[in-house]
C-alpha cells in the first residue's frame, strides 16, 4: 500500500526483501557435491518520528490533514516500522554482548533477516540520509542504527554438503 511520508510522497512504508537462493550440484562417481547460496536484499522503511509529522501537517485542522481514519492507518503502519527497526536494534546489541539467544523472535523482520544479522554471511548496510536540518532527528537515529550494525562480526563460509556413494 503507498502511503506518503513527509520526506517521500510515493513511499510503500513497508520494509522489502528480496531473496535469491542459488544451489548446485555436481555429481562424480564417487560424489555428489551440492553447494547453496543465498543472497538478501533489504530495504528497510525509514522510522518517523510521529510527533514530528503531526506538527508539520499542521496538526489535526492543518491544511494537509487527512481523514482520522488515514492519519490512523498512516500512525498504525509508522507504529509497526518503528517497532521492528527497534527490535532489529535490540538484535543487534544482542548479538554484539554475544548473547547465547538474541531475541530473533521479536518480529518478522529479525526472523527473516536471522542469518544476515549473526548467522553464515557477509552483509553490507548502506543508509541515506538527509542534509536537511528539518530530518535532523532521523538523519541522528539513522546514523546510531547503523553504528549499532557497524559492530556486528559474522564469518561466511561455504554452503557445501557431500554425499558419498556407497559401493
Amino acid at each position: 500500500q503507498v502511503c506518503d511520508n513527509d520526506i517521500n510522497a510515493e513511499s510503500s512504508r513497508t520494509h522489502m526483501i528480496f531473496t535469491l537462493s542459488l544451489t548446485t550440484t555436481e555429481t562424480t562417481s564417487e560424489c555428489e557435491r551440492t553447494t547453496q547460496a543465498e543472497f538478501n536484499m533489504v530495504d528497510l522503511a525509514g522510522s518517523e518520528d510521529q510527533r514530528w509529522r503531526s506538527a508539520a501537517r499542521g496538526g489535526a485542522g492543518g491544511a494537509m490533514s487527512r481523514s482520522a481514519a488515514e492519519e490512523s492507518g498512516i500512525q498504525r503502519r509508522a507504529f509497526g516500522i518503528n517497532k521492528s527497526l527497534s527490535a532489529l536494534s535490540n538484535v543487534f546489541r544482542a548479538v554484539e554482548r554475544g548473547d547465547v539467544c538474541p531475541p530473533y523472535h521479536e518480529s518478522k523482520l529479525t526472523k527473516l533477516l536471522k542469518n544476515c544479522i549473526g548467522g553464515n554471511s557477509c552483509t553490507t548496510l548502506i543508509v541515506t540520509l538527509s542534509p536537511a536540518r528539518s530530518c535532523m532527528l532521523e538523519s541522528i537515529s539513522t546514523l546510531r542504527f547503523a553504528k549499532d550494525a557497524r559492530r556486528i562480526r559474522s564469518e561466511a563460509t561455504m554452503g557445501v554438503t557431500e554425499r558419498h556413494s556407497v559401493e
